[in-house]
């Protein structure tokens, strides 16, 4: 997203409809993050979420 002008513009449109967080996007969208930091921290931040609304019985199957 920062590499590209024109991304980091889209993503700048849609992140408040799409993005609640002030602490994910900070996260997230870090300059110069690898794609393995990435991913490291969207699962930080989805798996919890995740774990939760299986326990709470949804089925992800």
């Amino acid at each position: 997203m920062w590499q590209y002008e024109g991304i980091h513009k889209e993503f700048d449109k849609v992140k408040k409809k799409h993005l609640n967080s002030q602490m994910v996007e900070g996260r997230l969208y870090a300059p110069n993050l690898s794609k393995e930091e990435f991913g490291g921290r969207l699962s930080e931040i989805v798996l919890p979420v995740y774990q939760s609304a299986k326990s709470a019985g949804f089925n992800f199957s």
